[in-house]
């Protein structure tokens, strides 16, 4: 019934909006958002004590301190927002960046906030997207060297992590590492690998049953060795 009346309210909304005027609440909404989760990040690392309000567990026994517009918990010191995971949040932002910098003329206000609440997420893909939004930028001012310029570092960096997996483990081992875990065949289990042997595996039992397929419950089998101890909510 709450998936129903969500697309019931999304219909409603889009045939009364055009999609510029969606593109504009959207950054906004974004924009405030990030603003509030960038504060109270700060305020929850400065006051470890905040912790204590409004705590709730969630499936996988992780405790969070809810504050509906945000939430922080104490397993990881990264910044979720308003959303479940830092991954999650970090995507609703960089579609609202990548909204921005397309414009015309772009507020660096906005930029600088939407920026800021990405780095905090400490999300690898979060980086990945935002370094390539700033590709844009740069790109639209012509500075198309630097353009090139950070797409060649970003190139050169992915090619560093397969080829020589140590060179970022010590630097920058939040980011990266589950990219190296997976490179390096580790045993770690990581976001990054449960989305691979996620796509991987449901493409193998695919090529395996074409027709009737496993099942639902078949294909959690399948998976659950891959995405144990990973899910956050």
């Amino acid at each position: 019934f709450k998936l129903l009346f969500a697309y019931a309210i999304a219909l409603l909304y889009i045939q009364r909006k055009t999609l510029s005027r969606f593109v504009n609440n959207y950054i906004n909404i974004m924009f405030y958002l990030s603003l509030l989760a960038i504060i109270c990040y700060s305020l929850y690392n400065i006051f470890p004590i905040l912790n204590s309000v409004n705590p709730v567990i969630n499936n996988a026994g992780h405790s969070f301190s809810n504050l509906y517009l945000f939430c922080n918990t104490l397993c990881y010191n990264r910044n979720n927002g308003m959303f479940w995971e830092p991954g999650a949040f970090q995507a609703f932002i960089n579609l609202a960046l990548l909204f921005e910098v397309l414009k015309k003329q772009f507020k660096t206000t906005k930029i600088i906030v939407f920026v800021v609440a990405i780095l905090t997420t400490f999300s690898t893909t979060g980086y990945i997207a935002l370094f390539l939004s700033l590709a844009i930028i740069a790109y639209k001012n012509k500075f198309k060297h630097i353009c090139y310029f950070m797409i060649a570092i970003l190139l050169v960096s992915f090619s560093l992590i397969l080829l020589k997996p140590g060179f970022f483990s010590d630097w920058l081992s939040p980011i990266f590492n589950k990219i190296i875990y997976l490179n390096t065949e580790s045993n770690n289990i990581t976001s990054a690998s449960v989305r691979y042997y996620a796509m991987r595996n449901a493409f193998i039992e695919c090529v395996k049953h074409p027709f009737l397929g496993v099942g639902v419950e078949g294909l959690k089998c399948k998976l659950y060795d891959y995405k144990a101890k990973i899910c956050l909510c």
